[in-house]
C-alpha cells in the first residue's frame, strides 16, 4: 500500500526552490524523492500539501524556481495523469514531424541545385510547417534548436545564384531531425515519470478512501482499531486533517458513541468530498483536456450536470462541515453546473468545462480544512 510511504521514520529534511521562496522543510518522499508531501512546520501551515520538482521550469527561471506546489492529492493524480497524455501527444507529433524532415532531406540532397524555387514550393510550404509548429512560444531548447535549423534549411542561399542548395537543406534538416530525437529520448522519461507517479497517487487515493470507508461502516469501537492504526499514516491533503480529528476523539473520548459520531461525520465528509472531486471535477477535467468526444462527450455533459445536481442535498446534509462552508460549496457547485449546461455561454463543452471548473477550484482545501 501506497500509506507505508508515510511512515514515520522515512520523514527527511529537503531543500525546496518555490515561486518567490526558498526553505528547508520535513518532508516524506515518493520512490524518487522527486515528489514528496510536506510534513509539519511551526514556521506555516502548509503540511499535507505535495511538492513536485519541475526541470523545465528550473531551466525556464534558471534556477531560481524549481519546485511546483499542488494542494491535494486528487489534483496531482489528475495533473499526472494529464502530462502522461500529453507527453504521448507530443511524442506522436515530433515522429511524424522526423517522417517529414526525412522525406525533405532525401529529396533535397537528390535534387542538389535548385534553379527555381517555386518549382519546389510544396517541400518548402512543408518547411516553413514543421518551422512554425517547432518554434515559438515553444520552451524546450531542442525543438527551439530544431526551428533554428528548419529555418536554416529555408533561407541558405547559394554565395553566386543567390538559390537555395538542396544538399545544404538536406543537412540542416537532419540537424533538425537529431533535435527532435534527443526531446524525443527525454520525453521518454517525463513520461515514465508521469505514469509511475500517476499509478502512485490515484493507489494513494484508494488506499485513504479505504480507510475511511472501513470507519465509516464501523458498528462499534472494535471496529474501529485496524483503520485507526493506519489514519496516522495519512499525510496528504485532504486526507489529513480528518484523519488527525478521528485519531484524537479516539484518543481523547472516553464515550464509545461520541467517539462513533464523531469517527462517522469525518469518514462520510472526506468520502463526499472524494465523490465529488472524482465524479464532478474529474468529469470535468476530461472534459476540458477532450479525453472524451463524439456521443460519449454529450453523455459526460448531461452525466456531470446530473450528478451535480444530486450532490447538493449531500453538501447540505454533511455536518463534517461547517454551515458557511456548505453553503459556499453547494454556491459554488450550482454555479459550474449552471455555466456548464449553458450552451449559448461559450462554443464549446470543452470551454465550458473549463469556466465550470475554474468555479469550483479550491473546493476540496475549502471543505477538508
Amino acid at each position: 500500500m501506497t500509506l507505508a510511504f508515510f511512515d514515520d521514520s522515512l520523514e527527511r529534511t529537503y531543500s525546496y526552490r518555490l515561486p518567490g521562496v526558498q526553505t528547508r522543510r520535513r518532508a516524506y518522499p515518493f520512490p524518487d524523492h522527486k515528489v514528496t508531501v510536506l510534513g509539519s512546520s511551526k514556521y506555516d501551515d502548509a503540511e499535507g500539501q505535495i511538492i513536485v520538482h519541475n526541470s523545465a521550469l528550473r531551466e525556464s527561471t534558471k534556477g531560481v524556481t524549481e519546485h511546483m506546489r499542488l494542494g491535494h492529492v486528487y489534483l496531482a493524480e489528475r495533473m499526472f495523469l494529464s502530462m502522461g497524455i500529453r507527453n504521448l501527444d507530443e511524442q506522436r507529433l515530433l515522429k511524424l514531424r522526423i517522417s517529414e524532415l526525412k522525406l525533405c532531406a532525401d529529396f533535397m540532397l537528390r535534387i542538389g541545385k535548385i534553379e527555381r524555387e517555386t518549382q519546389y514550393k510544396e517541400i518548402f510550404s512543408l518547411l516553413r510547417l514543421i518551422e512554425r509548429d517547432l518554434g515559438d512560444p515553444k520552451r524546450d531548447k531542442r525543438k527551439l534548436r530544431a526551428s533554428q535549423d528548419v529555418s536554416t534549411a529555408l533561407n541558405y542561399r547559394s554565395p553566386k545564384g543567390k538559390q537555395p542548395v538542396g544538399p545544404v537543406a538536406a543537412m540542416s534538416a537532419r540537424g533538425a531531425i537529431a533535435q527532435i530525437e534527443a526531446r524525443i529520448r527525454n520525453l521518454l522519461g517525463i513520461g515514465a515519470f508521469a505514469d509511475l507517479h500517476h499509478a502512485l497517487f490515484k493507489q494513494h487515493i484508494r488506499d485513504g478512501e479505504a480507510v475511511f470507508r472501513t470507519i465509516k461502516d464501523a458498528k462499534n469501537v472494535d471496529d474501529l482499531r485496524e483503520p485507526v492504526s493506519k489514519l496516522v499514516r495519512l499525510k496528504v491533503n485532504p486526507f489529513l486533517r480528518p484523519a488527525r480529528r478521528i485519531l484524537d476523539a479516539y484518543e481523547n473520548l472516553n464515550s464509545d458513541r461520541g467517539l462513533l459520531q464523531v469517527a462517522h461525520t469525518e469518514a462520510h465528509g472526506s468520502l463526499l468530498l472524494g465523490y465529488v472531486e472524482r465524479r464532478v471535477i474529474r468529469r470535468l477535467s476530461d472534459i476540458q483536456h477532450e479525453r472524451v468526444s463524439g456521443a460519449e462527450l454529450s453523455i459526460t455533459v448531461e452525466r456531470t450536470i446530473a450528478l451535480s445536481k444530486a450532490l447538493e442535498s449531500r453538501l447540505v446534509a454533511c455536518d463534517a462541515f461547517t454551515k458557511d462552508v456548505r453553503e459556499l460549496a453547494v454556491t459554488r457547485l450550482r454555479t459550474a453546473r449552471n455555466i456548464l449546461s449553458q450552451e449559448d455561454l461559450f462554443s464549446s463543452e470543452r470551454r465550458r468545462a473549463i469556466s465550470a471548473k475554474r468555479a469550483l477550484t479550491d473546493l476540496t482545501g475549502l471543505v477538508a480544512a
